[in-house]
């Protein structure tokens, strides 16, 4: 079945399966969520809507007010603000206040430890990418596995 004749379609069928399901994904993903933006768009229709925001950065921080972001910049959250700090990542359920035009904190988690998670698994994949490189060869224009 994975001869060298059926290799090529194989691997393109592959590809448009995993297009396809990134497509399929994607588009799930933006027609039920509801952001802060759809709400601002339209502010009586989303009025007390939830908004969950995962893994934003915190912006800056001020009294009973503190903005976020990731896709969007400057997002307004209403809520405390003890313990929080610029840079801080956090993620939020909120609901929206159409009269304020700020997103209301339910419940915050923070993630302090998401920087160093991050540089794992950057670390990870360089070693992967090494154990990759290591493991195969290119001879007589064919990539083959090293003995």
């Amino acid at each position: 079945m994975l001869c060298d004749r059926h290799r090529g379609p194989l691997a393109l069928l592959l590809v448009a399966v995993l297009v396809g399901l990134c497509a399929w994904y994607a588009h799930q993903a933006s027609a039920r969520a509801v952001g802060f933006a759809r709400c601002q768009a339209d502010p009586a229709t989303f009025d007390g809507a939830r908004v969950e925001l995962s893994l934003w950065r915190v912006q800056d921080v001020g009294d009973g007010l503190y903005r976020v972001a990731k896709l969007e910049r400057g997002v307004p959250v209403a809520g405390p603000t003890a313990g929080l700090e610029p840079g801080a990542v956090v993620s939020l359920v909120t609901h929206y206040d159409a009269a304020r035009q700020v997103l209301v904190e339910e419940h915050r988690e923070l993630h302090p430890r998401r920087a160093a998670k991050s540089w794992l698994g950057a670390l990870g994949t360089l070693a992967f990418l090494a154990w990759s490189g290591a493991s195969y060869r290119w001879r007589r224009g064919r990539l083959v596995a090293c003995a």
